[in-house]
């Protein structure tokens, strides 16, 4: 049964019961996820293969798990996981309530990405804010020109290169758990190539190689949502 993408698609307008003044505070805590970033623990730009120091952002949130770049885009945040994909779909990566809520892994992935493919959530928000700019990907200038990002965890950089992006529904097989072994990855790529609508042809061995999925909601049509799947490129 697939595993299912349960974000709301949210729009920055009033919601009935709160009032602005609680949507503006909402938004500042959301906002404040961005500085929690800490400094690399090693010289040189974070965006390459330093790592960072986890030790204060595991005391503001247990539940963060990593640090999310991709380059090109604003998307630079604490990635948390709860268990289940409903908690933080309104609250921060500071669990404070807010409607923009946070960047967060599946519940049922693995916390040190070490499955085929792991799903990261966040939500499309019109002011361009969380995952809005995956959809940046579905321009081909844009896909073409970028497609690093770098997942940050304790004691540990995970470099990545996008190799798809698809519209998908829903309830998309590709939102499943990939069982382990080389053929179940290589069926999963084969599905992702059939689906994306702008692909990168990357060197891939099944037997060694994991993905990670970006998932956020889109507007094609009812239920639609948008994945950006990269590969992982080097572990530092």
């Amino acid at each position: 049964m697939a595993v299912v993408a349960v974000l709301a698609c949210l729009s920055l307008v009033a919601v009935f019961g709160l009032d602005q003044w609680r949507l503006r505070q909402e938004d500042v805590a959301a906002a404040s996820q961005q500085t929690l970033k800490p400094a690399p623990l090693a010289d040189g730009p974070p965006s390459q293969s330093a790592r960072l120091d986890f030790t204060d952002l595991t005391r503001a949130n247990p539940d963060i798990v990593a640090w999310l770049t991709i380059e090109g885009t604003d998307i630079d945040y604490p990635v948390v996981q709860a268990s289940d994909n409903q908690f933080y779909l309104t609250r921060t990566a500071e669990r404070r309530p807010s409607r923009r809520g946070a960047i967060f892994l599946d519940y049922s992935a693995r916390p040190d990405f070490s499955d085929a493919n792991s799903v990261i959530h966040g939500h499309n928000l019109k002011d361009g804010a969380m995952f809005a700019q995956l959809e940046r990907f579905k321009d081909r200038e844009f896909f073409d020109r970028q497609g690093q990002a770098w997942l940050y965890r304790p004691g540990q950089t995970l470099s990545l290169e996008v190799m798809a992006v698809a519209v998908v529904d829903l309830d998309s097989p590709l939102y499943d758990p990939v069982s382990a072994g080389p053929d179940a990855l290589s069926q999963y790529r084969a599905a992702l190539k059939a689906a994306a609508r702008h692909w990168r042809d990357l060197p891939f061995d099944p037997a060694r190689d994991r993905l990670v999925t970006w998932s956020t909601c889109s507007y094609e049509h009812k239920d639609a949502r948008t994945i950006v799947t990269a590969k992982v490129t080097a572990i530092d």
